[in-house]
């Protein structure tokens, strides 16, 4: 992730307004700044499912205008129209008009100090994809070493349908992660299911 400076100085009067209790900007499926006030793997999830959120936006040829919604017991604000995308998280919603009013606002001066950033020199969290296909197969031998190989199948073949996945479209890992372990859910043995998760999260470390 970039340094807060410059962009601590650009989101000043967003700050200003009250009752902000954080925020975080991506640009391209990076962070370049984040100051929400979650811990660190729950912080993760949550950027990564708001990436995937706007990605889904970007590739459809649209932006988000804005999209609020309740995330433990803090309001957040997504917007998404121009140069980045904001995450705004509220104390207060009385705020809320004031916030949606000044973001646009805010792209110019973000679009401007992007461009001065050496680009080489970013350091920018990517959010990484995974595809399905080798995922499947991988969940697939694990789920085989306890039920037969077309249980195994079935029971993929089920969550993706359930989940209305589309395989030919990689995943984030977040993502991923979820799906094995609703798959691994129906296993009724906790032991077994254990091992099963520490067997595909050993795949994904491969990945890393």
């Amino acid at each position: 992730m970039m340094e807060k400076e410059p962009f601590s100085e650009i989101l000043k009067p967003l700050f200003s307004l009250g009752g902000i209790a954080g925020v975080a900007v991506i640009r391209e499926g990076g962070v370049v700044f984040n100051s929400l006030p979650y811990q660190e793997a729950q912080s993760k999830v949550l950027m990564n499912e708001v990436a995937a959120l706007f990605q889904g936006y970007r590739t459809a040829g649209r932006s988000i205008g804005y999209i609020v919604f309740h995330w433990d017991d803090l309001t957040l604000v997504l917007h998404g129209a121009g140069t980045v995308e904001y995450v705004v998280a509220l104390h207060q919603a009385v705020v809320l008009n004031a916030v949606i009013g000044m973001l646009p606002g805010l792209d110019d001066a973000f679009a401007r100090t992007l461009r001065e950033i050496d680009v080489s020199k970013r350091q920018v969290m990517r959010i990484r994809l995974i595809p399905w296909a080798a995922s499947l197969r991988t969940l697939e031998g694990a789920l085989s070493k306890v039920v037969s190989d077309s249980q195994a199948k079935k029971m993929i073949e089920r969550k993706l349908v359930l989940e209305k996945i589309d395989v030919d479209r990689p995943a984030l890992q977040a993502t991923v992660e979820r799906f094995a372990m609703g798959v691994f859910a129906n296993i009724g043995h906790k032991t077994k299911q254990k091992l099963l998760l520490s067997e595909f999260d050993a795949y994904l470390k491969t990945l890393n």
